[in-house]
């Protein structure tokens, strides 16, 4: 597909080179200006291209990490506008008021027999209402540790007096057990029943499933998890411009 036209399609500015569409676009500044990590990197006027930004989050010591999550987070949404209409590019988006989204994910890190569970809700408008890391030691399977980490944001939630939720998440295993009417027989077995009980004493839940694409917030929140901790209206410092960048598309 040939583009003819360099113009911003969000901002309906300037040209939409790299460092515009990455950086200095309107549309995407509050991700970098309202993030205190990137305090004191400087303006885009100061670069004359995307590699000077880079070259200057390098020289005064931020985490290049976190920006690269970030200029991925931004990233993703905008390539497929500029493709054909046939692709499917999957995001995260917010569920319609009053319901709360409430996506989930697990890891297992085998090198010291432990598995993670991150869990973010959020609210219509993609502000966090709660966020939740939990560590433990692998007691069964990696399907058993998928389902367990859908059974805790229930019990989060539920305790939190959110009543009305989309629970999501891109684990078939749990989402399928937790949707299916009938008894599993599995070893994780009364761990979805356990997991509906809980669901069957709230107003509204709804079982999603989305790709990993779709749930990158968990997910990350996942991974890094070192201990238990749930923060309120807040996530980890370290997924603050992924949160920023989902809510920045919609």
């Amino acid at each position: 597909m040939v583009l003819t036209d360099d113009g911003c399609d969000h901002c309906h500015g300037e040209p939409e080179d790299v460092l515009h569409a990455l950086w200095s676009c309107p549309s995407i500044s509050l991700v970098w200006t309202q993030n205190s990590m990137w305090d004191n990197t400087g303006s885009s006027p100061h670069f004359s291209c995307f590699k000077d930004l880079v070259e200057t989050i390098i020289e005064i010591g931020k985490d290049l990490n976190s920006f690269a999550t970030t200029v991925w987070a931004i990233c993703q949404p905008r390539l497929p506008e500029q493709m054909p209409h046939s692709i499917s590019w999957p995001i995260w988006k917010p569920p319609p008021w009053p319901k709360l989204k409430v996506n989930f994910d697990g890891a297992v890190f085998r090198e010291n027999q432990r598995a993670g569970v991150g869990v973010i809700v959020r609210d219509a408008e993609g502000r966090v209402c709660a966020s939740m890391a939990e560590s433990f030691h692998i007691l069964f399977s990696v399907a058993a540790v998928e389902v367990l980490a859908a059974k805790m944001p229930l019990q989060l939630t539920k305790d939190l007096e959110f009543h009305s939720i989309i629970l999501e998440g891109d684990s078939k295993i749990a989402i399928d057990g937790l949707l299916s009417k009938n008894s599993s027989l599995n070893e994780y077995g009364h761990l979805l029943s356990e997991a509906k009980e809980v669901a069957n004493q709230m107003d509204l839940v709804e079982f999603q499933f989305v790709p990993r694409q779709a749930n990158k917030s968990a997910h990350n929140i996942a991974r890094h998890v070192s201990k238990f901790t749930v923060w309120m209206e807040d996530v980890p410092p370290h997924l603050v411009s992924v949160i920023q960048a989902d809510s920045a598309i919609h």
